[in-house]
């Protein structure tokens, strides 16, 4: 009996233990495949010569004229950030067409955008990040993409020398040093970070409670 106890105790220990750890690989993991949004992008700019969206589901998930991110996958899934290709520059519409989703991230309904109340908060950017984060009840909230206009949204665009700039609803193009921005979301116990500088690279950060600072 003594050793069964000792069993349940041990189980009741490590059950929850086991739940949080694998949450906050969860959240690790999403942050990990935004990264991955920018860089597939960003390549795929550069290699095919065309302009590449990133495009994020927060918010409303629309593209600039209102059409969902998923529009034209099978089932809709429900995503957090979806690639697009915008084929050659002469015909870019800066909206989602049919057959040019190059990539998505699935979303993940245990995360939520933006931070945590007691870790960042939602309101304490990133290193490298010189946009405003939008608060609730922003327009965007979770990313710091702006328009060349600096309206806040939820896209970006590489051009096809991989450079990131801003791009407004009706498809101008902001100049080299707009497109920097990040996006921000939790699980309520890790908030994580994903960077893109003005350039094009990417760096992915988790608030350190302790420190009360981003870390890499």
């Amino acid at each position: 009996m003594i050793v069964i106890a000792m069993v349940g105790i041990m189980a009741a220990v490590a059950v929850p233990s086991f739940l949080q750890w694998r949450q906050d690989n969860q959240v690790r993991d999403a942050a990990r495949r935004i990264a991955d949004a920018f860089m597939i992008a960003r390549s795929e700019a550069i290699r095919t010569g065309n302009r590449h969206i990133v495009a994020f589901g927060n918010d409303a998930a629309q593209d600039p004229a209102g059409n969902p991110i998923n529009v034209f996958m099978p089932a809709a899934p429900q995503l957090a950030a979806v690639v697009y290709n915008e084929g050659p520059t002469a015909g870019a519409n800066c909206l989602i067409d049919a057959n040019e989703t190059v990539f998505s991230v699935p979303a993940d309904p245990t995360l939520n955008w933006g931070g945590t109340a007691g870790l960042s908060g939602g309101v304490n950017p990133a290193p490298n990040d010189n946009n405003p984060v939008p608060a609730p009840p922003g327009p965007n909230v979770g990313t710091s993409f702006t328009d060349p206009a600096g309206a806040s949204v939820r896209w970006v665009v590489f051009r096809p020398d991989g450079v990131p700039v801003a791009f407004d609803a009706a498809c101008n193009l902001g100049a080299t040093g707009t497109g920097g921005g990040a996006v921000y979301f939790t699980n309520t116990r890790r908030d994580y970070a994903v960077v893109l500088s003005p350039l094009g690279g990417v760096r992915v950060h988790s608030w350190d409670p302790g420190a009360g600072a981003w870390r890499i």
